[in-house]
């Protein structure tokens, strides 16, 4: 009789074991799928979808810009605390001023949202598209176009597109969305310009008097043991900061 209930504890134990591991992969596999959209969401308001996909778009690809010098992928580049700095003004060279490396550093950040952005979008247009025809709606799209550019205190932009929604009740049709964003990128772009242009001419900025004509940026400078510079300028606002790598001018060792 003993061996008889050891067999059968033993059973329960298998089994209980077996609902444990049936559970935890079950957890797994909840957590691990690919998130639904909302179904809290009114999908009856297509540009309220798209205009909060885009402005989260954004927002990403500019927070990782201006923490790398303006760029996604930084290739000509130093390591700073573990961050990867475009050189902005560089001269590997001795004595020499530096030279500028993207003078049009604006027009290039603002390609650099939108080559992030644009696959993001598509993305949010693909399960827009889904959900409406899933909720018995018929969706004709026929792609879309993204325009961005920076203005002084804002990001514009605009999608242009041909959209059209309709249902046995309605039919609704979207050609464009406009999304215009609050944020200091202009000015901080235009800043790290002025830097690289004084850097270029002479060698130097004078980030301390600079600040002082304009209260509404901190300035800093951190200088590298090869000589290179990297330039913090934070909107006191926002708490935004861009970097920027300069080298030139460069005195070898033993003068």
């Amino acid at each position: 009789m003993i061996k008889i209930k050891n067999k059968k504890g033993q059973l329960a134990i298998w089994i209980i074991l077996a609902i444990v591991i049936v559970l935890t992969l079950s957890l797994l596999f909840v957590f691990r799928a690919k998130p639904k959209i909302s179904e809290s969401y009114d999908y009856g308001d297509p540009p309220a979808f798209i205009e909060s996909c885009t402005r989260n778009a954004i927002l990403d690809a500019e927070k990782i810009i201006i923490s790398q010098g303006g760029f996604l992928e930084p290739k000509n580049f130093v390591s700073y605390n573990n961050v990867s700095i475009e050189y902005l003004c560089k001269n590997s060279g001795y004595f020499e001023p530096c030279i500028q490396q993207h003078p049009f550093l604006l027009n290039d950040m603002e390609n650099e949202i939108i080559n992030y952005s644009r696959p993001l979008i598509d993305e949010c247009f693909k399960q827009l598209i889904t959900e409406l025809e899933r909720r018995n709606n018929e969706v004709e799209f026929k792609g879309f176009d993204f325009k961005l550019n920076f203005v002084p205190g804002r990001i514009r932009s605009e999608i242009i597109t041909d959209i059209k929604i309709k249902n046995k009740d309605e039919s609704k049709e979207y050609s464009n969305f406009k999304i215009d964003l609050i944020s200091p990128i202009y000015q901080l772009g235009r800043m790290v310009l002025n830097i690289a242009n004084d850097e270029a001419k002479y060698c130097y900025f004078e980030y301390v008097g600079y600040m002082v004509a304009n209260p509404d940026l901190k300035i800093e400078k951190t200088t590298l043991g090869d000589s290179t510079k990297i330039y913090s300028v934070t909107d006191i606002k926002s708490g935004e900061k861009i970097r920027t790598a300069i080298k030139g001018c460069a005195i070898p060792a033993g003068y």
